[in-house]
């Protein structure tokens, strides 16, 4: 596996058009999120989070745009989940990033990530992942 830096991640979303295709394995893109993470590189996650929207939606123009956008906050939470946790796909479906984002079970990625977001004023339960605050609250 090649060492994909976050930097490397930001170049290809800024640029990502209509028709690309990801050049990286999610295990590259889960690991430059897991060394950005360990190096505290706020900014460059922070920028990261704002490419993956930017390119969800320019690569997705029939699509509705707040999908494209949701679709990318989830990608950035599921990778930072991973660079966290590996964990099988079972586990996976039992906790899953919403589940431990709700239960504020984050390590360095996940902290970091959530810490980009409330940056940008997004909260990561009620805008990114609303399902997961009623079932844990019994209100599904």
């Amino acid at each position: 596996m090649s060492n994909i830096t976050i930097r490397e991640l930001n170049a290809f979303f800024r640029k990502a058009k209509e028709g690309d295709t990801i050049p990286f394995k999610n295990t590259e893109m889960v690991e430059a999120v897991r060394c950005a993470s360990l190096d505290g590189n706020f900014i460059e996650v922070l920028e990261l989070s704002e490419t993956l929207e930017n390119a969800y939606t320019t690569a997705n123009p029939n699509k509705p745009k707040a999908r494209m956008i949701q679709n990318a906050r989830e990608t950035l939470t599921g990778l930072a989940y991973l660079a966290d946790y590996e964990c099988s796909p079972l586990e996976w479906m039992e906790i899953g990033p919403a589940k431990a984002y709700a239960l504020k079970i984050g390590k360095d990625a996940m902290n970091l990530v959530q810490k980009v977001y409330e940056n940008r004023q997004i909260d990561i339960i009620r805008d990114i992942f609303p399902e997961t605050t009623k079932e844990i609250h019994g209100l599904n």
